[in-house]
């Protein structure tokens, strides 16, 4: 730019100094829920991330407390693999803001961009990710939306792979805000829908009100899945035979995508935390853990005492294992651990599934008039126009 150009143009604006006292530098990203800055704390002069609720919700009294109210609770989850979040609030335009460390390093959806995991990699990044939810559990706190997008892997010195579970304070208000989109068919933008419905559980998609820790078992499923093969058990552009899928369809196999050199015990692991039954899932993050840990790294091993004690069981001896050509092994955890085996006789119902199917198997989420307006809607658009999921963004 020449000296004449740089005359003429305008100052920047200064930065927005946040209640006094956090400065905001530059925008992180922007998702459905909220946008997320990269700012100092100006007494302490120290780095954060400041996430800001979206005025569409902070304009709603309910939304508002509610957002409070769930940061406040996340806000006690302090363990080592869960983001500290150092303050809560509202500024003076009564817009509700969460300021969380600042962390660097990239997501384990970015991570996916490059392609699937090794079973170590994914295992290791399973167990954190249950240390953090162990906690939570225990606390009350159901995540509600487990995703790679909310899975954090931490740049430090001298570790391979530090996560950080994203988002407990706002996921319940995420996925409340989904489904009042769902509910009333209306769309963020066009053809898009904010949320990630590929990860819900049958019953969260029922009455998300009622679910308990069993729903992150599900999703952790899913996660696990894609950590592996780079893609999700249920998929579709259309939203009405999405949710048939999850509600009454079978996920796809690992045998149906590329599962060279995943133990077997591990695929038959994902297919427990896939059950439509949450009685037939593995029942807490210390027995998803126990079976996970033969195949993780041993500083993620380690973890199985402290995440037994947050779930009160005992924990296991965990035997580590080898992770090529064991397809057929055997894991001798599963064993002490006391995993019951995914039944051989487990329901699954047919590939294709009618909209009217659809509305009975779904259930209080309205089906009927939301899938087959849904299904509608997908027929009588062309390809194109198929809805998109938009996740939420997370630092």
């Amino acid at each position: 730019m020449s000296a004449e150009a740089s005359a003429d143009a305008p100052a920047s604006a200064p930065p927005r100094i946040l209640v006094g006292k956090y400065r905001l530098d530059r925008p992180l990203g922007e998702g459905g829920m909220g946008v997320v800055w990269s700012g100092q704390n100006l007494d302490l002069q120290t780095r954060v991330a400041i996430k800001l609720l979206q005025p569409r919700l902070a304009e709603d009294v309910t939304a508002r407390a509610r957002f409070l109210r769930e940061a406040r609770r996340a806000a006690s989850v302090q363990g080592e693999h869960s983001v500290r979040i150092h303050d809560v609030g509202t500024d003076e335009t009564r817009q509700p803001y969460i300021v969380m460390e600042h962390l660097e390093g990239e997501t384990a959806e970015a991570r996916l961009e490059r392609g699937k995991v090794p079973v170590e990699t994914a295992a290791t990044i399973m167990m954190q990710l249950l240390d953090a939810l162990a906690e939570a559990h225990a606390k009350g706190l159901v995540h509600r939306d487990l995703k790679p997008a909310n899975v954090f892997l931490v740049e430090r010195p001298g570790e391979a792979i530090w996560v950080k579970v994203l988002d407990f304070g706002i996921a319940k208000l995420a996925v409340l805000d989904l489904e009042r989109s769902v509910s009333s068919m209306t769309l963020t933008a066009p053809n898009t829908l904010v949320g990630s419905p590929q990860y819900m559980s049958p019953e969260q998609l029922r009455d998300s009100a009622t679910v308990d820790a069993r729903s992150d078992v599900w999703a952790c499923g899913v996660v696990l899945f894609e950590l592996l093969t780079g893609q999700v058990p249920f998929d579709s552009p259309s939203i009405a035979e999405l949710f048939v899928q999850i509600v009454s369809g079978s996920p796809r196999t690992l045998a149906s995508v590329d599962a060279e050199g995943i133990p077997g015990p591990i695929a038959k692991l994902i297919e427990r935390c896939l059950d439509k039954d949450p009685r037939a899932r593995p029942q807490d993050a210390h027995e998803l853990a126990a079976a996970l840990a033969p195949y993780a790294h041993s500083s993620a091993r380690a973890l199985v005492p402290r995440i037994a004690a947050w779930c009160k069981t005992e924990p296991v001896v965990v035997t580590p294992q080898r992770t090529r050509g064991m397809m057929a092994g055997g894991l001798t955890l599963v064993a002490v651990a006391g995993v019951v085996a995914f039944a051989a006789a487990s329901w699954r119902a047919p590939a294709a599934v009618a909209p009217s199917q659809a509305a009975r198997a779904v259930g209080s989420l309205e089906p009927l008039r939301i899938a087959e307006a849904a299904a509608g809607a997908s027929a009588a658009a062309p390809p194109s126009s198929a809805l998109r999921w938009t996740p939420d963004f997370a630092p």
